[in-house]
C-alpha cells in the first residue's frame, strides 16, 4: 500500500544522501538516478514520480520530491470524501 511506498521513499532518500557524501566530486549523480527507480518499482500510478526521480541533481532535490509525495499521499490517506459538503448549484 501507500505506507510501503512511503518508506520505500525514506530509504531511498537516505540512499541518494549517502551516495551525495561518499562520491561528492568523484561521480555524477546521474548514476543515482537508476537506483531510485528500482525503489519504487512496482507500484501504481508512480510515472510522474519517476519521470521527476529522472530529473534530479542531488539529494535535496530527491528529499523535495519525496516529502512532497508522502504530504499527498497521507493526506489522501486521511480525507474521507463521503463526508466532505459540497454546495451544489
Amino acid at each position: 500500500g501507500n505506507n510501503d511506498l512511503n518508506v520505500r521513499l525514506k530509504v531511498m532518500l537516505e540512499h541518494a544522501k549517502l551516495f551525495e557524501k561518499l562520491y561528492k566530486n568523484k561521480r555524477n549523480f546521474i548514476i543515482m538516478r537508476k537506483h531510485m527507480v528500482k525503489y519504487i518499482k512496482g507500484f501504481d500510478d508512480v510515472k510522474k514520480l519517476k519521470i521527476d526521480l529522472m530529473k534530479t541533481k542531488n539529494a535535496k532535490e530527491v528529499e523535495k520530491i519525496v516529502n512532497y509525495v508522502i504530504i499527498n499521499y497521507f493526506l489522501a490517506q486521511n480525507i474521507n470524501v463521503n463526508h466532505l459538503e459540497v454546495d451544489v448549484p
